[in-house]
This record gives C-alpha cells, structure tokens and sequence, in this order.
C-alpha cells in the first residue's frame, strides 16, 4: 500500500469514527427528548386531570346543577371529538393497509393513498362499523388506477424503451431493444431520438 493512499485510508477511518460518535451522540439525545417528553406529557395529564376535579368538586360543593350539567356535557363533545380522530385515524390505517396489500409492486403506497380517485372508493367500500375497508373496493380502486397511472408501479417488462414520457395521457408501450435486429434497431433511433 502507498503512503498517500494509506493517509487516505486512516483519514477514512477516522471521519467514519467520529460519524459513528456524532450519531451515537444524536441517538443518545433523541432517546433522552422523548423520555422527557414522555414525563412532561405524563405530568400535564396528571394536572389537567387534577384541575378538572378539583373545578367537579367546586361545581358539587354549589349545588349548581346547570353548570355540572354543562360541565358534564363539554367534557362528553371532547371525548366525542377524540374518538373521532382515533377513529379517522384507525380507518385511515386500515385502507392504507388493504391498498398495500393489493398494490403488489408500486412505486409508493402513499402516492396511491393520496389519488383523488380513493374517495369514490372509499364511498362504497369502507365500513365503519367495523373500521376496515373492503377487499373488492380496494382491488377495483388499484385496478382503477393501474389503468389510469400505471407509471406509478414498476415495470414488470424488464429491459425495454418507453415510447412516450409517463402522465402526458398516451398509454406506454414496452419496446425490447433486444429482440430488434440492426436495422429496425437503427430505424427505432431515427424515429425517437432525432
């Protein structure tokens, strides 16, 4: 091995050590800002939840039926509200997980999940009761968008040209550059790549 080689290896080996620390580093603040995050998240809980019984029990000790009642009722609306996230969320899962499922070699899941087409689907398949979303829906909503995108997978031809540039509306036809002889090879060059 030559000095000016062995000088770049040990150079090398030297930035990829202090890497390994800054990221040991970066790994060991991460864990300790989520513990604490985790602890102050734990101690507002726990004052929020204080405070509200503390404000129950000034509403008891008044006698103010009114006012527990309405007390009782907004409390009732949050809870309502945040079953109605967790349930958005639970749903927004399940159909991401059925599109996965089905989707078979795409590009990326999200970028079906966001096709306006979803909604549509979504109308008919979806069963909130059950918070899943229905097979059949999700296998016509990716037939769907196959037909519509299918630049949006990954090609299962192998080697080839395209013919035309995805999302411009044409449909794209796989050339195989191996099957053509010399000439219609060349004639292909000509009419594509002038």
């Amino acid at each position: 091995m030559s000095e000016g080689s062995k000088a770049t290896s040990e150079q090398t080996e030297a930035k990829n050590q202090d890497t390994n620390l800054d990221a040991d580093k970066l790994a060991a603040t991460n864990a300790r800002l989520l513990k604490e995050s985790q602890e102050y998240k734990a101690k507002y809980k726990a004052a929020l939840a204080e405070k509200e019984e503390i404000e129950a029990k000034k509403l008891a000790e008044s006698g103010d039926i009114q006012a527990q009642l309405e007390a009782e009722r907004k409390k009732a609306a949050q809870a309502m509200a945040e079953l109605a996230k967790t349930k958005k969320k639970v749903i927004s899962h399940a159909v991401t997980e059925k599109i996965a499922r089905y989707a078979g070699d795409v590009h990326s899941v999200d970028d079906l999940t966001n096709q306006p087409e979803l909604k549509s689907f979504l109308k008919e398949g979806l069963d909130e009761d059950n918070l899943d979303f229905n097979d059949d829906a999700a296998k016509r909503f990716i037939d769907a968008v196959k037909k519509s995108k299918p630049y949006l997978w990954k090609s299962t031809n192998g080697i080839g040209a395209m013919t035309s540039k995805p999302g411009n509306g044409l449909t794209t036809q796989a050339v195989d550059i191996n099957k053509m002889s010399v000439s219609e090879l060349k004639e292909y060059m000509k009419q594509n790549f002038k």
